[in-house]
């Protein structure tokens, strides 16, 4: 840029500072997500005593990676205490990426995300993990691991 005359160069900077902070913005503000509340979850600890005594799943999901990331393992919907909590297996894994999320689809996989609701921050990138969900969840067809950094799905599992 130095052999620009000066106006020239000045609009480049400009322009270059401008789309840096806008990519900088839309990579880490929220995304008017609703997001559901996990500080009264139970540990997985918790929960994995409670189904190997017996506990009954309501619906069940098998992941899938999308594309080159990969995710695996399977996914239920419990009922512990009254509270309707989505809980990931032993076997569970994710590639890593940059502030990944768990949501609840009203879309089942093969159509993309559509309408849903952001659970929270993927807790592990592998073994079993719970996280709260609404009381409506027989709403939503299926569980995405997205990436908000990269704006994609790394994987999901659609609830049978």
């Amino acid at each position: 840029m130095s052999n620009l005359p000066r106006p020239v160069s000045w609009i480049l900077r400009t322009t270059l500072i401008l789309v840096i902070i806008f990519v900088a913005y839309n990579l880490f503000k929220d995304r008017n997500t609703v997001k559901i509340d996990q500080s009264s979850a139970p540990s997985s600890e918790e929960i994995i005593k409670k189904v190997d005594a017996d506990l009954k799943s309501e619906r069940n999901g098998v992941f899938s990676g999308s594309g080159p990331y990969q995710v695996t393992g399977e996914v239920s919907i419990v009922t512990v205490d009254g509270k309707k909590l989505l809980k990931f297996s032993d076997n569970f894994s994710s590639s890593a990426g940059p502030d990944l999320q768990v949501y609840l689809s009203k879309n089942d996989s093969a159509n993309g995300l559509g309408e849903f609701i952001s659970l929270n921050a993927l807790k592990n990138l592998q073994g079993a993990q719970v996280y709260s969900v609404p009381d409506d969840v027989d709403n939503y067809a299926s569980v995405i691991i997205w990436c908000r950094g990269f704006n994609v799905a790394f994987g999901s599992a659609d609830l049978n």
